[in-house]
């Protein structure tokens, strides 16, 4: 894993704290003989199980709610690459942009 630091942050991956699974994910779809529904998945098994949407089942919002679950290591990837690059070559957003980067992988690693 890319440790993601700051100078006033302790790298990430000096944390203790379990790993996710590592991508890529794929979306997939469960058939039965009443019905069909995506679930998340990679090469070796299940993410997420059945991806559903609020209220009465929307095939569409289940589908968007599962691809948007099964990029969660490539924007996870994206993310810590770009925090990177500005922490060592910082760019042109600005500090609250920043944070709110930072804020999101603290929250995708579970911190």
């Amino acid at each position: 894993m890319t440790n993601i630091t700051n100078t006033n942050e302790v790298s990430l991956a000096d944390v203790d704290r379990p790993m996710p699974t590592p991508g890529p994910w794929y979306v997939d779809y469960v058939t039965s003989s009443t019905s069909q529904y995506p679930y998340v998945r990679t090469l070796e098994g299940t993410i997420c199980e059945k991806v559903d949407a609020p209220g009465a089942f929307d095939m569409e919002s289940a589908e968007a709610n599962a691809a948007l679950i099964a990029s969660a290591p490539s924007l996870y990837a994206a993310l810590t690459a770009l925090v990177n690059a500005h922490d060592e070559q910082p760019a042109v957003l600005t500090e609250e942009e920043w944070n709110a980067a930072r804020e999101a992988l603290r929250k995708a690693t579970g911190e």
